[in-house]
Order: C-alpha cells, then sequence, then structure tokens
C-alpha cells in the first residue's frame, strides 16, 4: 500500500517534469482538456480551430509528452 502511494507520486512529478518541459501553448491546451475538462467545442472557440486540428495538436503533443516521458526512463 505505502508502495503504491510512492509510485502514484512519482509517477506524479515524473509527468509534471515531463509538461514543464512542453512549450506553453501546448501546456494550456492540456490544461484545458485534461485537467479543467473543458469541452472540446470551447476549445476549438478558444482557440479558433477545428475540431480536427484540436485533434491533430492534441495527438502531437501527447506523442511529444510520451517522448519526455520516455527519455526519462519512465515509459
Amino acid at each position: 500500500m505505502i508502495e503504491d502511494k510512492e509510485d502514484e507520486i512519482l509517477v506524479s512529478i515524473a509527468v509534471k517534469e515531463a509538461v514543464s518541459r512542453l512549450a506553453k501553448e501546448e501546456q494550456e491546451l492540456l490544461l484545458l482538456r485534461y485537467v479543467n475538462e473543458v469541452p472540446v467545442s470551447d476549445i476549438c472557440s478558444i482557440l479558433n480551430i477545428s475540431r480536427f486540428s484540436l485533434y491533430r495538436k492534441t495527438l502531437k503533443i501527447l506523442k511529444k509528452l510520451k517522448n519526455v516521458l520516455g527519455e526519462e526512463d519512465f515509459a
């Protein structure tokens, strides 16, 4: 149980570090979408982009984030 909590904390720290290495725009998009759970249509309106464009941007950012985490031997 304690090990699970420690693992959860380590994961949280690693993800925060990886996110901090992204560009500010990328961080904001992830925060809007996944932390604040802003609906896709609202994000599209805020950024003045199509749903498809938002989808492509999100995939690109998540791939970048995964690569950063992989560089830290955390994949």
